[in-house]
């Protein structure tokens, strides 16, 4: 387990662009290029994942297992956000059409809620009992059954 503030997960600048070079070099891999996300590690850039093509690059002298599987996420992340900005929108998109109500049956399943309970006039909740000095603080007391 690591601690969440370990590292640190931002979007690459110009002046990373050294750090950038650093890390394809010692992975004798062209550097990243377009919209790139990069880790850090004691202010040191120790990986880097891009957003526009999803290679990435990582220090191959440093242990960071966790962080390019959190670089990833980050780079889906931005990508479904630009993609749709709508978090509820996002879920709903998410969720399989199998696992979705019919709009007649959502529709007649809340019309027949609403109705039974207008109809009989019945309130199934427990009422509440406010007995004694607790009645002005407004906390409820259990009933007394005696």
């Amino acid at each position: 387990m690591y601690a969440s503030n370990a590292h640190v997960i931002r979007r690459a600048t110009e002046a990373d662009a050294e750090s950038l070079n650093r890390l394809a070099d010692l992975t004798s891999q062209p550097p990243l290029e377009g919209r790139v996300l990069i880790a850090q590690i004691d202010g040191t850039t120790v990986a880097a994942v891009s957003v526009d093509d999803r290679r990435s690059l990582s220090d191959p002298g440093c242990f960071i297992g966790y962080l390019l599987p959190c670089l990833r996420a980050r780079a889906e992340a931005l990508i479904a956000y630009e993609a749709e900005p709508s978090l509820p929108v996002r879920i709903a998109a998410a969720v399989p059409q199998s696992y979705r109500p019919q709009a007649s049956q959502q529709t007649e399943h809340a019309v027949k809620r609403g109705t039974t309970r207008r109809a009989t006039g019945t309130d199934h909740r427990r009422p509440r009992v406010r007995t004694g000095s607790m009645a002005g603080s407004g906390a409820l007391a259990p009933p007394t059954r005696w």
